[in-house]
C-alpha cells in the first residue's frame, strides 16, 4: 500500500449534482485520457471521493493512494483538463486556487490518528 491523501472540500449551494457526478462530467467533457495520465505521471494508484451530507454543509471526501506523495504536487498549465479542473474547484468547492497566492494555499491535510492491523 502506498501513501493516503485525504482532502474534505465543502460542496457548494446548488453545486450538489456536479459534485455527485464528478465522474460523468469527467467523461463528458472528453478528459478521462488527461485525467488518467495525470494519475500516472503522480503515481496515484487509487482515486476515491465519496459525498457526505452534513447538517453544516455537504463535503466531497477525496482520497488518493500514491506511491511517492511528492509527485502528485504539480505546476498548473492551461490545459483543457487543468482549466477543467480549476473552474471545477473554484464552482463546486469554492476554492479558487487561481486567485490565492503561493504562500497562503492551504496546506496538505496532517494525519492526527492512524490504526493498523
Amino acid at each position: 500500500m502506498g501513501t493516503l491523501i485525504a482532502v474534505g472540500y465543502p460542496v457548494a449551494k446548488g453545486q450538489e449534482d456536479r459534485a455527485r457526478n464528478f465522474e460523468k462530467e469527467l467523461d463528458e467533457q472528453g478528459l478521462r485520457g488527461d485525467y488518467e495520465e495525470l494519475n500516472r505521471k503522480g503515481t496515484v494508484t487509487r482515486h476515491l471521493r465519496y459525498y457526505e451530507p452534513t447538517p453544516m454543509g455537504d463535503l466531497v471526501l477525496d482520497i488518493m493512494e500514491c506511491e511517492d506523495p511528492t509527485k502528485v504536487g504539480r505546476a498548473f498549465t492551461d490545459s483543457k483538463y487543468d482549466q477543467w479542473w480549476l473552474d471545477y474547484l473554484r464552482d463546486v468547492h469554492t476554492l479558487d486556487i487561481r486567485n490565492i497566492p503561493p504562500e497562503q494555499m492551504p496546506s496538505p491535510p496532517s494525519v492526527v490518528y492512524e490504526w493498523k492491523a
